[in-house]
Protein backbone atom coordinates (compact mmCIF):
# COMPACT_ATOMS: atom_id res chain seq x y z
CA UNK A 1 0.00 0.00 0.00
CA UNK A 2 2.89 2.33 0.80
CA UNK A 3 4.32 1.91 -2.71
CA UNK A 4 0.88 2.27 -4.31
CA UNK A 5 0.42 5.67 -2.63
CA UNK A 6 3.80 6.91 -3.79
CA UNK A 7 3.65 5.68 -7.40
CA UNK A 8 0.10 7.00 -7.77
CA UNK A 9 1.32 10.37 -6.47
CA UNK A 10 4.12 10.38 -9.06
CA UNK A 11 1.51 9.99 -11.78
CA UNK A 12 -0.37 12.92 -10.27
CA UNK A 13 2.73 15.13 -10.17
CA UNK A 14 3.43 14.36 -13.83
CA UNK A 15 -0.04 15.67 -14.74
CA UNK A 16 0.14 18.96 -12.80
CA UNK A 17 2.18 21.01 -15.34
CA UNK A 18 0.16 19.90 -18.40
CA UNK A 19 -2.23 22.70 -19.51
CA UNK A 20 -5.18 20.35 -20.04
CA UNK A 21 -8.59 21.54 -18.77
CA UNK A 22 -11.87 19.81 -18.03
CA UNK A 23 -15.13 21.70 -18.57
CA UNK A 24 -17.45 20.90 -15.67
CA UNK A 25 -20.45 22.36 -17.49
CA UNK A 26 -20.33 19.76 -20.27
CA UNK A 27 -18.18 17.15 -18.53
CA UNK A 28 -15.72 17.15 -21.44
CA UNK A 29 -12.06 17.96 -21.87
CA UNK A 30 -11.32 21.37 -23.41
CA UNK A 31 -9.94 20.04 -26.69
CA UNK A 32 -10.96 22.38 -29.47
CA UNK A 33 -9.45 22.98 -32.89
CA UNK A 34 -9.27 26.70 -32.20
CA UNK A 35 -6.41 28.95 -31.14
CA UNK A 36 -8.21 30.23 -28.05
CA UNK A 37 -10.62 27.55 -26.75
CA UNK A 38 -13.69 28.61 -24.82
CA UNK A 39 -15.29 26.85 -21.86
CA UNK A 40 -17.96 27.71 -19.28
CA UNK A 41 -16.45 26.07 -16.19
CA UNK A 42 -12.90 25.00 -17.06
CA UNK A 43 -10.88 23.30 -14.32
CA UNK A 44 -7.27 22.27 -14.96
CA UNK A 45 -6.46 18.59 -14.69
CA UNK A 46 -3.46 19.77 -12.65
CA UNK A 47 -5.77 20.98 -9.87
CA UNK A 48 -7.43 17.57 -9.67
CA UNK A 49 -3.96 15.99 -9.73
CA UNK A 50 -2.42 18.12 -6.97
CA UNK A 51 -5.53 17.69 -4.79
CA UNK A 52 -5.30 13.93 -5.35
CA UNK A 53 -1.61 13.93 -4.42
CA UNK A 54 -2.12 15.93 -1.23
CA UNK A 55 -5.03 13.64 -0.25
CA UNK A 56 -2.85 10.56 -0.74
CA UNK A 57 0.01 12.02 1.28
CA UNK A 58 -2.33 13.33 4.00
CA UNK A 59 -3.84 9.85 4.32
CA UNK A 60 -0.36 8.34 4.23
CA UNK A 61 0.82 10.59 7.08
CA UNK A 62 -1.55 8.71 9.41
CA UNK A 63 -1.00 5.20 8.06
CA UNK A 64 2.74 5.54 7.36
CA UNK A 65 3.99 8.46 9.49
CA UNK A 66 7.60 7.46 8.85
CA UNK A 67 7.12 7.92 5.07
CA UNK A 68 4.81 10.96 4.83
CA UNK A 69 4.39 14.11 6.85
CA UNK A 70 2.03 17.09 6.94
CA UNK A 71 2.93 20.73 6.34
CA UNK A 72 1.00 21.68 9.51
CA UNK A 73 -0.47 19.73 12.40
CA UNK A 74 -3.92 18.20 12.27
CA UNK A 75 -5.42 20.85 14.56
CA UNK A 76 -4.17 23.64 12.28
CA UNK A 77 -5.57 21.81 9.25
CA UNK A 78 -8.98 21.58 10.89
CA UNK A 79 -8.92 25.29 11.82
CA UNK A 80 -7.97 26.13 8.24
CA UNK A 81 -10.85 24.00 6.97
CA UNK A 82 -13.27 25.73 9.38
CA UNK A 83 -12.16 29.19 8.17
CA UNK A 84 -12.54 27.96 4.58
CA UNK A 85 -16.15 26.88 5.25
CA UNK A 86 -16.98 30.21 6.96
CA UNK A 87 -15.54 32.24 4.08
CA UNK A 88 -17.36 30.08 1.52
CA UNK A 89 -20.65 30.71 3.33
CA UNK A 90 -19.94 34.46 3.43
CA UNK A 91 -19.32 34.61 -0.32
CA UNK A 92 -22.27 32.35 -1.20
CA UNK A 93 -24.92 33.97 0.99
CA UNK A 94 -23.70 37.54 1.54
CA UNK A 95 -21.61 38.40 -1.52
CA UNK A 96 -23.80 36.41 -3.91
CA UNK A 97 -20.95 34.49 -5.50
CA UNK A 98 -21.47 31.24 -7.34
CA UNK A 99 -20.08 28.09 -5.73
CA UNK A 100 -17.35 27.72 -8.38
CA UNK A 101 -16.30 31.36 -8.06
CA UNK A 102 -16.11 31.16 -4.26
CA UNK A 103 -14.17 27.89 -4.48
CA UNK A 104 -11.78 29.44 -7.00
CA UNK A 105 -10.99 32.24 -4.56
CA UNK A 106 -10.63 30.22 -1.35
CA UNK A 107 -9.12 26.97 -2.59
CA UNK A 108 -5.56 28.19 -1.83
CA UNK A 109 -6.49 28.15 1.87
CA UNK A 110 -7.92 24.64 1.58
CA UNK A 111 -4.90 23.22 -0.25
CA UNK A 112 -2.43 24.96 2.07
CA UNK A 113 -4.20 23.47 5.10
CA UNK A 114 -3.75 19.91 3.83
CA UNK A 115 -0.35 19.97 2.08
CA UNK A 116 1.53 16.76 2.82
CA UNK A 117 4.69 15.32 1.31
CA UNK A 118 7.09 12.34 1.51
CA UNK A 119 9.89 12.36 4.04
CA UNK A 120 12.41 10.20 2.17
CA UNK A 121 15.20 11.76 0.11
CA UNK A 122 14.83 9.20 -2.70
CA UNK A 123 11.07 9.79 -2.99
CA UNK A 124 11.52 13.56 -3.04
CA UNK A 125 14.19 13.25 -5.71
CA UNK A 126 11.85 11.18 -7.90
CA UNK A 127 9.04 13.73 -7.47
CA UNK A 128 11.46 16.50 -8.45
CA UNK A 129 12.74 14.88 -11.64
CA UNK A 130 9.39 13.45 -12.78
CA UNK A 131 7.65 16.84 -12.47
CA UNK A 132 10.47 18.79 -14.12
CA UNK A 133 10.66 16.14 -16.84
CA UNK A 134 6.92 16.39 -17.48
CA UNK A 135 6.89 20.14 -18.10
CA UNK A 136 10.13 19.92 -20.10
CA UNK A 137 8.66 17.25 -22.38
CA UNK A 138 5.48 19.26 -22.97
CA UNK A 139 7.44 22.44 -23.73
CA UNK A 140 9.66 20.52 -26.16
CA UNK A 141 6.61 19.06 -27.94
CA UNK A 142 4.99 22.50 -28.06
CA UNK A 143 8.12 23.99 -29.63
CA UNK A 144 8.16 21.21 -32.21
CA UNK A 145 4.50 21.89 -32.95
CA UNK A 146 5.26 25.60 -33.52
CA UNK A 147 8.24 24.87 -35.76
CA UNK A 148 6.24 22.34 -37.76
CA UNK A 149 2.99 24.27 -38.25
CA UNK A 150 3.99 27.96 -38.15
CA UNK A 151 4.69 29.67 -41.47
CA UNK A 152 7.74 31.38 -39.99
CA UNK A 153 8.55 30.52 -36.37
CA UNK A 154 10.69 33.67 -36.00
CA UNK A 155 7.54 35.74 -36.37
CA UNK A 156 5.13 33.35 -34.69
CA UNK A 157 1.68 34.86 -34.29
CA UNK A 158 -0.33 34.51 -31.09
CA UNK A 159 -2.71 32.20 -32.96
CA UNK A 160 0.13 29.90 -34.02
CA UNK A 161 1.66 29.95 -30.53
CA UNK A 162 -1.65 28.91 -28.97
CA UNK A 163 -1.88 25.71 -31.04
CA UNK A 164 -0.61 22.28 -29.95
CA UNK A 165 -0.78 19.88 -32.91
CA UNK A 166 -4.08 21.24 -34.10
CA UNK A 167 -5.66 21.80 -30.69
CA UNK A 168 -5.75 25.09 -28.82
CA UNK A 169 -4.05 25.51 -25.44
CA UNK A 170 -6.44 27.06 -22.92
CA UNK A 171 -5.17 30.48 -21.73
CA UNK A 172 -1.88 30.14 -23.65
CA UNK A 173 -0.83 33.75 -23.13
CA UNK A 174 -1.94 34.02 -19.50
CA UNK A 175 -1.28 31.15 -17.11
CA UNK A 176 0.64 28.81 -19.45
CA UNK A 177 3.58 31.15 -19.99
CA UNK A 178 3.46 32.18 -16.32
CA UNK A 179 3.81 28.54 -15.26
CA UNK A 180 6.75 28.03 -17.63
CA UNK A 181 8.53 30.93 -15.90
CA UNK A 182 8.11 29.18 -12.55
CA UNK A 183 9.56 25.91 -13.82
CA UNK A 184 12.40 27.75 -15.50
CA UNK A 185 13.43 28.91 -12.01
CA UNK A 186 13.36 25.25 -10.89
CA UNK A 187 15.61 24.26 -13.82
CA UNK A 188 18.01 27.10 -13.01
CA UNK A 189 18.04 25.89 -9.43
CA UNK A 190 18.87 22.37 -10.55
CA UNK A 191 21.86 23.71 -12.46
CA UNK A 192 22.98 25.65 -9.38
CA UNK A 193 22.23 23.16 -6.63
CA UNK A 194 22.43 19.62 -7.89
CA UNK A 195 25.65 17.66 -8.02
CA UNK A 196 25.28 16.07 -11.44
CA UNK A 197 27.54 15.08 -14.32
CA UNK A 198 28.32 17.29 -17.29
CA UNK A 199 25.84 15.50 -19.55
CA UNK A 200 22.94 16.01 -17.12
CA UNK A 201 23.94 19.63 -16.51
CA UNK A 202 24.03 20.21 -20.27
CA UNK A 203 20.55 18.72 -20.52
CA UNK A 204 19.29 21.10 -17.84
CA UNK A 205 20.74 24.03 -19.79
CA UNK A 206 18.86 22.87 -22.88
CA UNK A 207 15.66 22.75 -20.81
CA UNK A 208 16.21 26.36 -19.72
CA UNK A 209 16.90 27.41 -23.31
CA UNK A 210 13.75 25.80 -24.67
CA UNK A 211 11.68 27.43 -21.93
CA UNK A 212 13.21 30.81 -22.75
CA UNK A 213 12.42 30.25 -26.41
CA UNK A 214 8.78 29.43 -25.67
CA UNK A 215 8.48 32.57 -23.51
CA UNK A 216 9.97 34.64 -26.33
CA UNK A 217 7.62 33.15 -28.93
CA UNK A 218 4.71 33.82 -26.60
CA UNK A 219 5.56 37.52 -26.85
CA UNK A 220 4.11 38.32 -23.44
CA UNK A 221 5.39 41.46 -21.74
CA UNK A 222 4.98 39.98 -18.25
CA UNK A 223 7.36 37.15 -19.21
CA UNK A 224 10.07 39.63 -20.15
CA UNK A 225 9.59 41.50 -16.88
CA UNK A 226 9.90 38.20 -15.00
CA UNK A 227 13.10 37.37 -16.89
CA UNK A 228 14.63 40.76 -16.13
CA UNK A 229 13.74 40.46 -12.44
CA UNK A 230 15.27 36.98 -12.17
CA UNK A 231 18.45 38.20 -13.87
CA UNK A 232 18.59 41.25 -11.58
CA UNK A 233 18.20 39.10 -8.46
CA UNK A 234 20.96 36.77 -9.71
CA UNK A 235 23.27 39.75 -10.34
CA UNK A 236 22.66 41.23 -6.88
CA UNK A 237 23.22 37.88 -5.17
CA UNK A 238 26.38 37.23 -7.20
CA UNK A 239 27.92 40.56 -6.24
CA UNK A 240 26.85 40.19 -2.59
CA UNK A 241 28.15 36.62 -2.47
CA UNK A 242 31.56 37.60 -3.82
CA UNK A 243 31.81 40.61 -1.50
CA UNK A 244 30.87 38.64 1.60
CA UNK A 245 33.20 35.74 0.82
CA UNK A 246 36.03 38.18 -0.07
CA UNK A 247 37.64 35.49 -2.17
CA UNK A 248 37.18 33.62 -5.39
CA UNK A 249 34.04 31.48 -5.16
CA UNK A 250 32.55 29.11 -7.71
CA UNK A 251 29.05 29.81 -6.39
CA UNK A 252 29.37 33.56 -6.88
CA UNK A 253 30.88 33.15 -10.35
CA UNK A 254 28.08 30.80 -11.43
CA UNK A 255 25.40 33.22 -10.20
CA UNK A 256 27.11 36.12 -11.98
CA UNK A 257 27.43 34.09 -15.20
CA UNK A 258 23.76 33.16 -14.95
CA UNK A 259 22.81 36.84 -14.59
CA UNK A 260 24.90 37.79 -17.63
CA UNK A 261 23.38 34.94 -19.62
CA UNK A 262 19.80 35.95 -18.79
CA UNK A 263 20.47 39.58 -19.62
CA UNK A 264 22.14 38.59 -22.90
CA UNK A 265 19.03 36.63 -23.93
CA UNK A 266 17.29 39.96 -24.52
CA UNK A 267 19.86 40.84 -27.16
CA UNK A 268 20.26 37.34 -28.61
CA UNK A 269 16.58 36.91 -29.44
CA UNK A 270 15.94 40.54 -30.44
CA UNK A 271 14.58 39.39 -33.80
CA UNK A 272 11.78 37.41 -32.19
CA UNK A 273 8.22 38.81 -31.88
CA UNK A 274 8.35 39.76 -28.23
CA UNK A 275 10.80 42.62 -28.68
CA UNK A 276 9.18 43.85 -31.86
CA UNK A 277 5.80 43.96 -30.14
CA UNK A 278 7.30 45.69 -27.12
CA UNK A 279 8.78 48.35 -29.37
CA UNK A 280 5.44 48.82 -31.12
CA UNK A 281 3.67 49.05 -27.77
CA UNK A 282 6.14 51.65 -26.53
CA UNK A 283 5.86 53.76 -29.68
CA UNK A 284 2.07 53.66 -29.55
CA UNK A 285 1.99 54.36 -25.78
CA UNK A 286 0.24 51.04 -25.07
CA UNK A 287 3.09 49.36 -23.19
CA UNK A 288 0.93 48.89 -20.09
CA UNK A 289 -2.03 47.55 -22.15
CA UNK A 290 -4.23 50.09 -20.40
CA UNK A 291 -3.55 48.52 -16.99
CA UNK A 292 -3.10 51.85 -15.16
CA UNK A 293 -6.36 53.15 -16.55
CA UNK A 294 -8.09 49.95 -15.38
CA UNK A 295 -6.52 50.25 -11.92
CA UNK A 296 -7.66 53.85 -11.64
CA UNK A 297 -11.21 52.88 -12.58
CA UNK A 298 -11.12 50.01 -10.07
CA UNK A 299 -10.06 52.28 -7.20
CA UNK A 300 -12.79 54.79 -8.06
CA UNK A 301 -15.46 52.08 -8.19
CA UNK A 302 -14.40 50.47 -4.93
CA UNK A 303 -14.00 53.73 -3.00
CA UNK A 304 -17.42 54.99 -4.10
CA UNK A 305 -19.32 51.92 -2.88
CA UNK A 306 -18.54 50.89 0.71
CA UNK A 307 -20.81 47.83 0.57
CA UNK A 308 -18.89 46.60 -2.46
CA UNK A 309 -15.58 47.46 -0.78
CA UNK A 310 -16.34 45.60 2.45
CA UNK A 311 -18.54 42.74 1.28
CA UNK A 312 -17.68 42.15 -2.37
CA UNK A 313 -19.90 41.41 -5.33
CA UNK A 314 -19.14 37.72 -5.83
CA UNK A 315 -18.06 37.95 -9.48
CA UNK A 316 -14.89 38.38 -11.47
CA UNK A 317 -13.89 42.03 -11.73
CA UNK A 318 -11.84 42.21 -14.92
CA UNK A 319 -9.36 44.46 -13.07
CA UNK A 320 -6.35 42.33 -14.14
CA UNK A 321 -4.87 42.61 -10.66
CA UNK A 322 -4.87 39.94 -7.96
CA UNK A 323 -5.53 42.21 -4.95
CA UNK A 324 -8.16 44.40 -6.64
CA UNK A 325 -9.89 41.35 -8.10
CA UNK A 326 -10.15 39.74 -4.66
CA UNK A 327 -11.53 42.91 -3.07
CA UNK A 328 -14.19 43.11 -5.79
CA UNK A 329 -15.04 39.40 -5.58
CA UNK A 330 -15.15 38.76 -1.83
CA UNK A 331 -14.82 42.16 -0.13
CA UNK A 332 -12.19 43.65 2.16
CA UNK A 333 -13.40 41.94 5.37
CA UNK A 334 -13.27 38.35 4.03
CA UNK A 335 -10.03 39.17 2.24
CA UNK A 336 -8.34 40.20 5.50
CA UNK A 337 -9.58 37.03 7.22
CA UNK A 338 -8.37 34.98 4.24
CA UNK A 339 -4.90 36.59 4.26
CA UNK A 340 -4.48 36.26 8.04
CA UNK A 341 -5.41 32.56 7.82
CA UNK A 342 -3.04 31.89 4.91
CA UNK A 343 -0.13 33.74 6.56
CA UNK A 344 -0.74 32.00 9.92
CA UNK A 345 -0.86 28.52 8.33
CA UNK A 346 2.22 29.24 6.21
CA UNK A 347 4.14 30.46 9.29
CA UNK A 348 3.11 27.34 11.22
CA UNK A 349 4.25 25.16 8.36
CA UNK A 350 7.65 26.85 8.12
CA UNK A 351 8.13 26.46 11.87
CA UNK A 352 7.17 22.78 11.63
CA UNK A 353 9.70 22.01 8.88
CA UNK A 354 12.45 24.19 10.35
CA UNK A 355 14.15 21.15 11.90
CA UNK A 356 14.77 19.79 8.38
CA UNK A 357 16.52 22.94 7.19
CA UNK A 358 19.85 23.60 8.85
CA UNK A 359 21.00 26.61 6.90
CA UNK A 360 19.73 28.61 3.93
CA UNK A 361 22.22 28.79 1.07
CA UNK A 362 22.65 31.72 -1.29
CA UNK A 363 21.26 29.70 -4.17
CA UNK A 364 18.19 28.76 -2.11
CA UNK A 365 17.41 32.39 -1.32
CA UNK A 366 17.95 33.33 -4.95
CA UNK A 367 15.48 30.68 -6.11
CA UNK A 368 12.76 31.52 -3.61
CA UNK A 369 13.09 35.25 -4.29
CA UNK A 370 12.87 34.54 -8.03
CA UNK A 371 9.62 32.62 -7.51
CA UNK A 372 8.28 35.48 -5.36
CA UNK A 373 9.24 37.94 -8.11
CA UNK A 374 7.37 35.88 -10.73
CA UNK A 375 4.35 35.65 -8.44
CA UNK A 376 4.44 39.42 -7.86
CA UNK A 377 4.53 40.15 -11.59
CA UNK A 378 1.63 37.80 -12.29
CA UNK A 379 -0.38 39.26 -9.41
CA UNK A 380 0.06 42.75 -10.84
CA UNK A 381 -1.27 41.82 -14.28
CA UNK A 382 -3.62 38.89 -13.54
CA UNK A 383 -5.55 37.20 -10.74
CA UNK A 384 -2.64 34.83 -10.10
CA UNK A 385 -3.53 32.30 -7.39
CA UNK A 386 -7.24 32.47 -8.18
CA UNK A 387 -6.28 30.89 -11.50
CA UNK A 388 -6.33 27.17 -10.51
CA UNK A 389 -3.72 26.13 -13.08
CA UNK A 390 -1.25 28.73 -11.80
CA UNK A 391 -2.06 27.95 -8.15
CA UNK A 392 -1.50 24.20 -8.52
CA UNK A 393 1.86 24.70 -10.21
CA UNK A 394 2.96 27.43 -7.80
CA UNK A 395 2.44 25.06 -4.85
CA UNK A 396 4.26 22.26 -6.66
CA UNK A 397 7.17 24.54 -7.63
CA UNK A 398 7.64 25.61 -4.00
CA UNK A 399 7.67 21.94 -3.00
CA UNK A 400 10.19 21.16 -5.74
CA UNK A 401 12.53 23.86 -4.47
CA UNK A 402 12.24 22.30 -1.02
CA UNK A 403 12.76 18.78 -2.44
CA UNK A 404 15.62 19.82 -4.71
CA UNK A 405 18.47 17.31 -4.39
CA UNK A 406 21.42 19.10 -2.85
CA UNK A 407 24.92 18.30 -1.69
CA UNK A 408 23.92 17.43 1.86
CA UNK A 409 20.32 16.34 2.24
CA UNK A 410 16.87 16.40 0.73
CA UNK A 411 15.93 20.05 1.11
CA UNK A 412 16.93 22.95 -1.02
CA UNK A 413 17.81 24.86 2.10
CA UNK A 414 20.55 22.44 3.07
CA UNK A 415 24.11 23.34 2.38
Amino acid sequence: MRKVIFWASLLGFSCVPIPLFFDLSGLVFVLQEASFPEAIAPVPVGLFAVSFVFFLYFFGSFVYPDSYTRFVGLSVSLVGFFVFVVLMCWSLFLSGASFLRALQVYIPLLLLSFISYPTGFFERKLVFWVTLGSISLFVFLHLFSIFFFAENWLVTTSYEFAMFYGFGIYQPLVTYTAVISLYMVVALGAILSVRVGLVCRFGLMLIVLQMLLVLALGARRASIVELIMIASIAAVFAVAYLLVKVRFSIGGVVLFAMALFLFSIVDLISSLPVFRRLAESYSSSTLDSGRFEIYGRAIRELSSDYILLLGGRGAASGYHNFALDLVYSIGLVPLLIFLVAVIAIFAKGLKRMRHEVRKSSWSSLFLFLSVIACFFVQSMVNASVTQPYYLANLLVVVLLLYFMPNRASGGVGSS
